[in-house]
């Protein structure tokens, strides 16, 4: 009896895994146009990162080989010599994504293509097709990321305040800059480095009024600039019949 019940199961099984797709979420990239191609087979001879594209430069029917036995996958029944005949295998090549999810199933060196433009993430130098190459992004895989100034895992893009000095960047002179924040005359130098601030010729420490140009002096220190008081050295008399 169990040998009758296994007779029929095996068989179940097979036809069952059978009617599986074997890749069908993600659509397959085609191979990149080749730089040279002697067999005519589309795809490249040469050796580029992410491992070389045609293993067979001249026999027109076989390019890769997973497995690197010698028998190219096209003839091969198991690519990646798992022991497992391609037809029932979720993962031909062996890398660490399942076929269905793989937009390069024959490829052992490329399983992802964060912007979908068929240029594998081992070879892209811009993964996520932001404009800005992986070196100096900060987000290689966001492209609605790259730059995080603070350094507080929140993209700049995201973030209200990009340099983390307390001062959201809406009011901040200078959103990406922490050492300011305020530029008063609007030279471009920040307050805090800024020796005139006001830009009034006087310089800060001789001026009463550091931050704002109509005024420099008050002379009875009222807290009214000489320029705006009526009575400048507060002895209640006004500057017009003060002698």
């Amino acid at each position: 009896m169990p040998l009758r019940i296994h007779s029929v199961v095996f068989p179940l099984v097979l036809t069952l895994m059978s009617s599986f797709p074997v890749y069908a979420v993600v659509p397959q990239c085609p191979p990149p146009t080749p730089l040279l191609d002697a067999d005519g087979d589309g795809y490249d001879d040469t050796m580029v990162i992410g491992g070389a594209y045609d293993l067979f430069p001249t026999d027109p029917t076989e390019w890769y080989d997973t497995d690197l036995d010698g028998i190219g996958n096209n003839a091969d029944p198991d690519d990646d010599g798992d022991g497992v005949p391609d037809g029932f295998d979720f993962n031909r090549d062996g890398d660490p994504v399942l076929n269905a999810y793989d937009p390069f199933i024959e490829n052992s060196f490329e399983w992802l293509d964060t912007d979908g433009d068929c240029s594998g993430n081992t070879v892209d130098l811009d993964d996520d097709g932001d404009g800005v190459v992986d070196v100096v992004d900060i987000y290689p895989l966001n492209p609605l990321e790259w730059d995080d100034t603070d350094s507080d895992t929140i993209g700049n893009n995201t973030d209200t305040d990009d340099d983390g000095d307390g001062i959201i960047d809406r009011y901040d002179a200078f959103p990406l800059d922490a050492s300011e924040q305020l530029d008063t005359d609007s030279d471009g130098i920040g307050n805090n480095t800024d020796t005139d601030d006001d830009g009034d010729t006087i310089l800060d420490v001789d001026d009463a009024f550091p931050l704002d140009s109509s005024e420099q002096r008050d002379l009875d220190s009222d807290g009214i600039g000489d320029n705006a008081d009526n009575d400048s050295d507060g002895d209640s008399y006004a500057n017009g019949i003060d002698v």
